[in-house]
């Protein structure tokens, strides 16, 4: 078809040029205008032309005039300020592209013995199974045949059939989440018409209850990314999740790949390997004794932690409460996420003794036989402190303060040392700070009572009242002792494997030499006659020199007192000469009054196993 005007091809959608477009709609208007003018001159004498044909003109072309504008202004839009959106556009229409998910990083315990792995969270597809409405023939035979295949309840099976009979023409309706690939095999088996299934990527965790706040788990955020949460999965999410890729390339009109069309492919890298350091035999053997004996001392909570003093590697880590992590939605209060091992800090009682010592003895105010006379309480701003059951022991030395944790004997101890010396020895042991575990949520505690200026607060601080440390900070003040006076960093790695096929190894770390060797020795003999002479004599392993030191330490209240409820702690380590291990035990206020009843047998039981386990060789006979 051709304009009557300028004789173009007059295009019905943008095929006109904008000038074209112009001049035919400004032709239009002037022809219009030419013609009323004229037939206005033809009338003959004595009749007048209308009045109102020049204001309808002048309407006319306003109207044509706002017309053209709103065509140039449309067309400036789309053809020069939106043109890359439409540029876009068509590309999105002609070109396909996929994100390429990365594969998330598994996480392995490793043997001490022989280095054999055992899975800690692995990867496992399960499978979304639904049904289709369209495809679906008779809704209560194929309910019948899975909820035999399910072996669900007959209230499940009811709110099964009511669902099915509801689906209509629906062509998904959700029937099971996240079965196991085996229960998928068993329903395709069965050849059911209309049941199809989803796969979906799933962490699985072996260890369940035992390794949960090792372990954390991952849950799907708003944008529907797998996110790590506590534990290794959450302090490591970036490493384990890797990077998303994506390929791109043109499809044909039906929405499939052209064959031959180039492709661009940016490959996903996978998440890293993690090897820790829990070896998994002590870490059953351990908490399969924590939970028993928590059970029977009706304890509200309890924890165990095992290292290697000579690296800092943790070799087991249990709390109670716990929770599963396959299934972590099913928690009654989502406090129990939280590691008590490194989260909850708590004050620490006469496990504390041990460090105040050591100050003392490294900075030469005193020796283990160095003597002082025990009265049985001591008066300090006004405040009376006694010792535990209100005993009295008269002349003790230093190694007796600790034997019989006389709390007067500490404290002239402390004194020894004097407030700014025994705080910059606080902090040198660690506490007060984080430890540095690849484990999310760690604390620092508090320790501000030891740089206060009352002698009341230096005095309780000495035996473990009025600080408050987790059991992290504990365990690895107690390796200094062990590992001849060395802080070092403690750690859950062993290895980083990554996706490209390099391996990060770790190597143990030395922060800072604590105290001298010598002082290490000194408190390391005086620990194994506590075991040996004192109340601890569960805690020892015929054959071997361990040593430890218990803690009874009772709970403060709301209002910042003490009532009747009590920690008990024990940490020990051996062989006492030559540490292999180091172990922290507690229970959170359990039905005996004292830390020998409950945390030391707790303690002996596991260090049997572990002087067996690590094939160490007897050091006395």
């Amino acid at each position: 078809m051709h304009c009557v005007y300028c004789q173009g091809v007059f295009c019905y959608t943008c095929g006109v040029i904008w000038c074209d477009l112009l001049y035919c709609i400004l032709s239009i208007f002037i022809d219009m205008r030419n013609r009323l003018y004229h037939k206005s001159r033809r009338m003959k004498d004595g009749f007048r032309a209308p009045t109102s044909a020049t204001f309808r003109i002048s309407i006319f072309g306003g109207v044509i005039g706002l017309f053209v504008i709103l065509i140039i202004v449309r067309l400036f839009i789309l053809q020069v300020v939106d043109m890359s959106v439409y540029r876009e556009m068509a590309f999105g229409a002609q070109n396909l592209s996929a994100q390429l998910d990365a594969v998330r990083g598994e996480v392995f315990m490793r043997s001490v013995r022989d280095g054999e792995l055992s899975p800690l969270i692995l990867n496992e597809d399960r499978f979304l199974v639904f049904a289709d409405g369209r495809r679906l023939e008779d809704p209560f035979s194929v309910a019948d045949r899975l909820a035999a295949i399910m072996k669900i309840s007959d209230e499940e099976e009811v709110d099964l059939k009511n669902r099915m009979s509801e689906i209509g023409s629906d062509p998904y309706e959700p029937l099971f989440k996240s079965i196991s690939e085996f229960e998928a095999d068993l329903i395709r088996d069965a050849d059911l018409p209309g049941i199809g299934f989803v796969r979906q990527p799933h962490r699985y965790y072996p260890e369940s209850v035992s390794a949960s706040h090792l372990t954390g788990f991952t849950q799907l955020n708003d944008d529907n990314v797998r996110v790590g949460q506590y534990g290794l999965e959450g302090y490591f999410n970036r490493m384990l999740s890797g990077e998303s890729g994506s390929l791109s390339g043109e499809r044909d009109p039906f929405g499939a790949w052209i064959p031959l069309s180039e492709r661009s492919i940016d490959a996903a890298k996978h998440g890293a390997r993690i090897i820790t350091t829990i070896d998994p035999a002590i870490q059953k053997f351990g908490c399969d004794v924590l939970i028993q004996d928590m059970r029977d001392f009706e304890a509200r909570s309890a924890t165990l932690i095992v290292m290697n003093p000579e690296t800092g590697a943790v070799l087991a880590m249990c709390n109670v409460p716990h929770f599963d992590p396959n299934h972590y939605q099913n928690v009654d209060d989502i406090s129990v996420f939280n590691n008590a091992s490194i989260f909850t800090p708590y004050e620490p009682g006469s496990v504390f003794k041990p460090i105040t010592m050591a100050a003392a003895l490294d900075s030469d105010k005193v020796e283990p036989q160095t003597t002082f006379f025990d009265e049985g309480f001591e008066v300090v701003d006004d405040f009376t402190i006694r010792n535990a059951a209100e005993k009295k022991y008269g002349l003790s030395t230093m190694r007796d303060v600790l034997v019989e944790s006389i709390n007067t004997g500490v404290i002239f101890a402390a004194r020894k040392v004097g407030r700014a010396d025994f705080a910059a020895y606080v902090e040198k042991f660690g506490f007060g700070r984080v430890t540095g575990l690849e484990l999310d949520s760690e604390v620092t505690g508090t320790i501000e009572n030891v740089y206060k200026k009352g002698d009341v607060f230096l005095a309780t601080a000495s035996f473990g009242q009025g600080i408050t440390t987790t059991p992290m900070q504990l365990i690895m003040s107690y390796s200094v002792l062990a590992n001849h006076g060395k802080l070092l960093k403690p750690t859950i790695i062993h290895s980083f494997e990554h996706a490209d096929g390099s391996v990060e190894s770790y190597e143990p770390q030395e922060i800072r030499q604590v105290v001298s060797s010598r002082t290490a020795s000194q408190i390391s003999s005086m620990l194994t006659s506590v075991i040996e002479d004192g109340h601890s004599t569960r805690a020892g392993v015929k054959g071997y020199l361990i040593g430890g030191k218990t803690g009874t330490a009772q709970i403060a209240d709301e209002e910042g007192g003490y009532g009747e409820e009590f920690n008990h702690t024990f940490i020990g380590y051996g062989p006492a000469d030559d540490a292999k291990f180091v172990m922290l035990v507690k229970f959170e206020n359990p039905n005996e009054r004292f830390a020998a009843s409950t945390a030391v047998p707790t303690f002996g039981k596991i260090a049997s196993f572990l002087v067996e386990y690590l094939e160490l060789v007897p050091d006395v006979e």
